[in-house]
C-alpha cells in the first residue's frame, strides 16, 4: 500500500494534496465525469484529513480506509469512497505481488545463470586439464594419445548430456514455481472477490432493514399526528365554548361594576381623592423605578455586548497567534526532519559505496587468484606439450577467466540490488516514523493552544462579569436617587390628577361600554370562524396559545421567517394565534415575545438545537 501511495506522491513530501488525490481517483476509474471527480475528491479529502492541514498523510489514508471498512453501514458517498480506497489498495497489493514475483524470478534466473556458469567453468576446466594430459601423453605415445582423445570426446559428450539434463530439470522447476505463484495469485483474487460480494450483500441487507424501520416510524408518526389533530380540534371546540361563557360572565360583571362605580363616585369622592393621590404617587414611583431599571438593563446589555465582542476579538487574535506559532514550529520540525532524512540517506549511500568497494576488491582478488591459477596451468602445459597442447591450454584458461568474470559480475549485481532494496526500506521506515512524530507534535501543540485560549477566555469573561456587576450596583444607586427626586416633583402632578379623576372615571365607564360592544362583535366573529374551521377539517391550521397574560404579546417562528406578529387577546390571561397552510409531517419552531422580552412555554415541547451567536437557543416546537 505504501508503494502505491508513493506512486502518486509526485512532490515526495510524504502526503497527497488535492491534485495528487484527484489523479489517484481518476486512475482507478471510479469517476469519469469532471464535475463528480472534483466534488468527490474534495469530499474524500474532508473525510480522511483528520489533521485538517489540507493534505493526506499515508497513516490518514490507511486509517480512513480501515475506518470506512469497519463501519456498520454506508451511505452512497461512503460506499463510493470505500470503492476508491479498495481499488487503490487492490492495485497496490497487485503491484506488490508483481514486484515480489519479478524479484523472485530475477533471483531464480540469477541462481540458474550462476549455476550454469559454474558448471560451464568446471566443464571447461576439466576439458582443459584433460587436453593438457592428452597432449603430454601424445608426445610419448601417439597411440595412447588417440585413445585418450576418444575417451575425452566420450566424456565431453556425457558431460554435455548431463548439463542438458540439469538445464532441463531447472527449467521444469522454474515452470512449476511460476505455475504455483500464478495459482496462489488467482486464489487470492478469488478470496478478495468473495469478501467484496459478502460486504455488498451485508450493506444491501442493512439498507433494507433501515428503510423498513424508517417506513414504520413514518407510519407511526402519521398516526400520532392524526390523533393529535383530532385532540387539538376537540380542545379548540371546548376552548371556544369556555371562551363564550367567560366573555358572557365578563360582560355581566362589567355592567354591574359600571353601575356600582357610578353610584360610588358621588358618595366616596373625598376618600377616592386620597386613595388616588397615594396610588398616583405609587404609580409615579413604580414608573420611575421601571424607567431606571430599563435604562440600567439596556446599558448593562450594551456593555455585555461590547465586552463579548472584545472577548471574541481577543480569543480570535490569540487563536491566530497560536496557529501561526504552531505553523512555524511545524515548519522548523519538518525542515529538521528533512535534514535528518538527507543525512541518513547520505550515510546509507556511503555505507553502500563502501560495501560495494569492499566487494569489488574481494572480487578482484578472487579474479587475480583465478588468473594466477590459469597462468600456472598454461605454463605447465607449455612445458609438457606441443604447440597444439598449449593452444588448448590457453583456450581453457581463457574460458576459466571468462567464467570467473561472469560470476564476479553476477555477484556484484546481486549485491547492488540487495543494497538498493535495503536503502529503500530504511528510507520508507524513516519517513513513516518522522510523519508520525510530526502529527503527534502538531496535535499536542493544537491542544495546548486551545487550552490556553480557553483559560484566557474564562479570565476575560470573569473580569467582564465583575465589571458589569459593579456597574449595575452604581446604576441601581443612581436610579434610587433619581426615583426619590422624581417622587417629590410628581406629588404635585398627582394632586392635579386626583382632581381630574372623576372625569377620567366617567370616560372609563363609557370606554368599558364601548369595549363590551366590541368584545361581543369579536366573539360573534370568532364563533363564526370557529364554526367554519370545524366544518372544514382538512385545512392545515394550528393554534398557538400563551396562557400567562401580558400587555404586549407577540409570536414569531419558522412559519413566518421569525417575524414578530401580535396575538389575539381572548380573555383574562389567554392569548391565541392561528397558523394556516401548515405542511403535514413537519416541525415548527416558535417563540413568544412578552412585553419586550423573549419567552418560551415550559409546559409545552421545547427544542435547543438552534444556535444564536454560538450559544444554544431554546424554542417551543410543534409537530404537525
Amino acid at each position: 500500500m505504501s508503494g502505491y501511495f508513493s506512486k502518486y506522491d509526485e512532490d515526495h513530501d510524504g502526503a497527497l494534496n488535492l491534485q495528487e488525490l484527484r489523479n489517484l481517483i481518476k486512475e482507478v476509474g471510479q469517476y469519469q465525469d469532471g464535475t463528480d471527480l472534483e466534488t468527490n475528491t474534495k469530499t474524500l479529502m474532508e473525510k480522511l484529513d483528520t489533521s485538517g492541514n489540507g493534505s493526506l498523510g499515508f497513516n490518514e489514508f490507511l486509517r480512513g480506509y480501515e475506518r470506512m471498512l469497519a463501519s456498520a453501514s454506508f451511505d452512497g458517498d461512503s460506499m463510493a469512497n470505500l470503492d476508491i480506497l479498495h481499488v487503490a489498495r487492490s492495485k497496490a497489493d497487485q503491484e506488490k505481488a508483481a514486484t515480489e514475483k519479478k524479484a523472485a524470478a530475477e533471483k531464480a534466473s540469477a541462481a540458474e545463470e550462476e549455476k550454469a556458469a559454474t558448471e560451464k567453468a568446471a566443464a571447461e576446466k576439466a576439458s582443459a586439464d584433460q587436453a593438457a594430459r592428452d597432449a603430454a601423453e601424445k608426445v610419448t605415445a601417439q597411440k595412447a594419445a588417440e585413445e585418450q582423445a576418444q575417451a575425452a570426446a566420450k566424456k565431453e559428450a556425457e558431460e554435455a548430456a548431463k548439463k542438458a539434463a540439469t538445464e532441463k530439470a531447472a527449467a521444469q522447476t522454474a515452470a512449476a514455481e511460476k505455475a504455483a505463484a500464478e495459482k496462489a495469485a488467482a486464489e487470492k483474487a478469488a478470496e478478495e472477490a468473495s469478501a467484496q460480494r459478502a460486504a455488498a450483500e451485508k450493506a444491501a441487507t442493512e439498507k433494507a432493514a433501515r428503510e423498513a424501520a424508517e417506513k414504520e416510524a413514518a407510519e407511526k408518526a402519521a398516526k400520532e399526528a392524526a390523533e393529535k389533530a383530532a385532540a387539538d380540534e376537540a380542545a379548540a371546540q371546548r376552548a371556544a365554548a369556555e371562551q363564550a361563557a367567560a366573555e358572557k360572565a365578563a360582560r355581566e360583571a362589567a355592567e354591574i361594576a359600571a353601575k356600582e362605580a357610578a353610584q360610588r363616585i358621588a358618595a366616596e369622592q373625598a376618600q377616592a381623592q386620597a386613595a388616588e393621590k397615594a396610588a398616583t404617587e405609587k404609580a409615579a414611583r413604580e414608573a420611575a423605578e421601571k424607567d431606571a431599571a430599563e435604562k440600567a438593563a439596556k446599558e448593562a446589555a450594551q456593555r455585555a455586548a461590547a465586552e463579548k465582542a472584545a472577548r471574541e476579538a481577543a480569543e480570535k487574535d490569540a487563536a491566530e497567534i497560536a496557529a501561526k506559532e504552531a505553523a512555524q514550529r511545524a515548519a522548523a520540525e519538518k525542515e529538521a526532519a528533512e535534514q535528518a532524512q538527507a543525512q541518513a540517506a547520505e550515510k546509507a549511500a556511503r555505507e553502500a559505496a563502501e560495501k560495494e568497494a569492499a566487494e569489488k576488491v574481494a572480487n578482484e582478488d578472487k579474479l587475480a587468484k583465478e588468473q594466477a591459477r590459469a597462468q600456472a596451468a598454461r605454463e605447465a602445459a607449455e612445458k609438457a606439450a606441443s604447440e597444439e597442447a598449449r593452444a588448448a591450454a590457453e583456450k581453457a584458461a581463457q574460458a576459466a577467466e571468462r567464467a570467473a568474470a561472469e560470476k564476479s559480475a553476477h555477484e556484484r549485481v546481486a549485491a547492488e540490488r540487495a543494497a538498493a532494496e535495503k536503502f529503500a526500506a530504511e528510507k520508507a521506515a524513516t519517513a513513516d516514523a518522522e510523519r508520525q512524530a510530526n502529527e503527534k507534535a502538531a496535535a499536542a501543540e493544537r491542544a495546548a493552544a486551545e487550552e490556553a485560549a480557553t483559560q484566557r477566555a474564562a479570565s476575560d469573561r470573569a473580569a467582564a462579569e465583575k465589571a458589569a456587576a459593579e456597574k449595575a450596583a452604581e446604576d441601581k444607586a443612581a436610579g434610587e436617587r433619581f426615583v426619590a427626586e422624581k417622587a417629590a416633583a410628581e406629588r404635585e402632578a398627582g394632586e392635579k390628577a386626583v382632581a381630574e379623576r372623576a372625569a377620567a372615571d366617567k370616560a372609563a365607564a363609557e370606554k368599558a361600554a364601548s369595549e363590551m360592544e366590541a368584545s361581543e362583535r369579536a366573539l360573534v366573529t370568532q364563533e363564526q370562524d370557529s364554526q367554519e374551521s370545524t366544518n372544514q377539517p382538512n385545512k392545515n391550521v394550528i393554534i398557538l396559545e400563551w396562557p400567562y397574560g401580558g400587555n404586549t404579546v407577540l409570536v414569531g417562528g419558522t412559519f413566518n421567517n421569525w417575524e414578530l406578529v401580535p396575538m389575539h387577546h381572548v380573555y383574562e390571561n389567554l392569548w391565541r394565534y392561528e397558523v394556516h397552510d401548515v405542511t403535514p409531517k413537519s416541525a415548527l419552531l416558535y417563540k413568544f415575545h412578552i412585553d419586550g422580552y423573549w419567552a418560551e412555554d415550559q409546559q409545552k415541547p421545547t427544542d435547543n438545537n438552534e444556535r444564536f451567536d454560538g450559544w444554544p437557543c431554546v424554542n417551543n416546537i410543534f409537530y404537525a
